[in-house]
């Protein structure tokens, strides 16, 4: 499959672990930020060739999750985290940023990654987000519409 893989720019994106919630929290894209833009036929490492492009304001008005999005780490879908539809995995969607809270306790189907990607987050080792798009509206390097993630990919390398 042909995605288009978004990227903050200068770790413009949230991710941390809140220890009183026992929650992980990750906020990948948002309004107004700076991004690395690329074309992929599939999941790729993080050092592709990426051009620069920006997120405009109101980009997820349009936003759809209704296939769920997977979360994985280091691009390996065997290093599967959750997806946005599980139980356990909170999803906001604005018109200014998407994000996740992903609830320890309470995931029922718990991937090999979840127990590594707490520890990334407590321990801030993440590198790079990228976030892989099927369908989006974009105009040269500017992202005006984003109507879904098909992966999202928490990266430490």
């Amino acid at each position: 499959m042909s995605y288009t893989v978004l990227s903050p720019l200068e770790q413009n994106y949230a991710l941390g672990f809140d220890e009183k919630l026992n929650t992980i929290i990750l906020k990948p894209l948002y309004s107004n930020s700076q991004v690395g833009i690329a074309k992929s036929d599939g999941l790729t490492n993080s050092n592709i060739n990426y051009k620069n492009g920006s997120i405009t304001s109101r980009a997820f008005k349009n936003f759809n999750d209704t296939d769920g999005i997977d979360i994985v780490l280091n691009n390996n879908e065997s290093s599967f985290v959750a997806n946005s539809m599980d139980k356990g995995v909170l999803t906001v969607i604005k018109e200014e940023f998407i994000g996740f809270g992903i609830q320890v306790d309470k995931v029922r189907d718990k991937g090999e990654g979840l127990q590594e990607l707490i520890d990334i987050a407590k321990n801030k080792r993440s590198v790079s987000v990228q976030c892989y798009a099927s369908t989006l509206g974009m105009d040269n390097t500017t992202v005006g519409n984003v109507d879904n993630l098909e992966l999202i990919s928490i990266n430490t390398k």
